[in-house]
This record gives structure tokens, C-alpha cells and sequence, in this order.
């Protein structure tokens, strides 16, 4: 079975501060033989890492898929697009 999993869940530095987010169960989850984990960063390519703090403005993550609340970086940049 292959299982996608987060870089940072596996100890990779590219958390948005540019830390890890090391997960014993997904570390322990890998040394099953039948399981393989495809690692992969969904916001590394994007924004790099580290990246500003991201905050939803107006609503919820509903809400800017309905294109009623924005995504605003810590500097104030809309990055409504990106995170989508």
C-alpha cells in the first residue's frame, strides 16, 4: 500500500517556520513492510519554505474556495491563488 504523506511529518525542515512536524505514528507506519510512504510537501513548491504566516481573511477555507474570504501573508500580500 502507498501512502502520501507530508514531508515535515517525516522530519523534514520545510514546515512554514522552516522546522519539522516529525510524527512518531507516520515514522513508526513506514517500518511496516506492506506500507510505503510517498513523501511530499503540497505547499513547498508553491511558497517555499520557510514561508510567512498565512491567515484566512473574511470567512473560513469554504469560504475562499467560494471566493468570499482571502488568504493574506504576515507582509499583507494577497495569496488567495497560490494557497488554492
Amino acid at each position: 500500500m502507498k501512502i502520501g504523506v507530508s514531508h515535515c511529518l517525516l522530519g523534514v525542515n520545510c514546515n512554514f517556520n522552516g522546522k519539522d512536524l516529525l510524527s512518531r505514528f507516520v515514522s513508526e507506519l513506514g517500518e511496516i513492510s506492506d506500507i510505503e510512504l510517498i513523501p511530499f510537501c503540497p505547499e513547498d513548491s508553491v511558497f517555499g519554505s520557510p514561508r510567512p504566516n498565512l491567515r484566512i481573511v473574511g470567512g473560513d477555507g469554504h469560504d475562499v474556495l467560494d471566493g468570499k474570504a482571502r488568504v493574506i501573508d504576515e507582509f499583507g500580500k494577497d495569496v488567495t491563488n497560490q494557497q488554492i
